[in-house]
Order: structure tokens, then sequence, then C-alpha cells
């Protein structure tokens, strides 16, 4: 199962740069909904990957496997992200700066109002992957498997 995170992983990437070149291009701002439809889009296209290599339906222990290891792919690489962003920005403008500027466009919340939008943001994402290899990878990977002649 490690290889298909692996792929999870690579296709998640691959999502998220295409995406930050069109709204690029585009000179748009993206949706905040965005995050979660590109772990959407990853998960059902390395389940479709997984049912097109296996000629089977993944097991509910693969399902939870393959769910597990993409939720932690999805939280580590934006933090990765997120990181190397205010690195660069420390390096490029002083840690004082950095914090400033960090003080000045942050929000001043409750930390309770912040759990709660953590667990929402969280909570979207693991429905997406959930989503992406449940419902939708069962539905067109029995499709794939009708049309393949395999019961």
């Amino acid at each position: 199962m490690k290889p298909y995170i692996a792929l999870f992983t690579l296709v998640f990437l691959i999502i998220i740069l295409l995406s930050f070149a069109v709204f690029t291009l585009i000179e748009a701002d993206p949706p905040g909904s965005l995050g979660a439809a590109q772990m959407l889009l990853a998960a059902f296209i390395t389940g479709l990957l997984f049912v097109q290599n296996k000629a089977r339906l993944p097991t509910r222990e693969e399902r939870r496997y393959l769910l597990r290891g993409s939720f932690a792919v999805t939280v580590l690489i934006p933090a990765l992200i997120i990181a190397g962003f205010l690195t660069y920005l420390a390096i490029s403008f002083g840690i004082e700066d950095l914090k400033l500027g960090l003080a000045e466009t942050i929000p001043k919340l409750p930390v309770g109002l912040w759990t709660v939008g953590l667990l929402i943001v969280l909570g979207t994402g693991y429905l997406s992957l959930w989503f992406g290899y449940g419902f939708l990878t069962e539905r067109i990977g029995k499709q794939m498997l009708k049309r393949k002649g395999i019961p």
C-alpha cells in the first residue's frame, strides 16, 4: 500500500502545482474550497489506479490505510510549504519584520475559535479523502471492472 501513498503524494503535488499555475495565469484568488477539491481529486485518481492495477476494489482495511496515509500527506505537505515560505520571509526580511507582519496579518481571535476553525478544515479534508476513496472509487471502479468483464 505504500506505493499508493507515494502515488497519492505525487498526484496531490501535481494538482497543487497545476492549480497554482492556473490561478496565477488568470490572476485570480483561489476559492477557499480548493484544497478539499484537490484532495478529493487526488484520492479519486489514486483509487482508480488501484482498481486498474489490482483489478479489484480496495478492501475496507486497504481503504482505511489509504485514507490515513493520504490524510497525513495532506497535512504534512501544506505544513512544509508554509514553513518553507516563512523561512524564506525570515531570511529575506528578518525575523522581527516577519513577526510584525504576521501580527498585523493574522487576526487576533480566541484560541477556541482557532481550534474550531482548524477542526473544520481538517474535517473537510478528511471527508474529501473519504469520499474520494470511498464512494467515487467504488462507484467508478465497479464500472471499470464491469467493462473489463471482472465481476
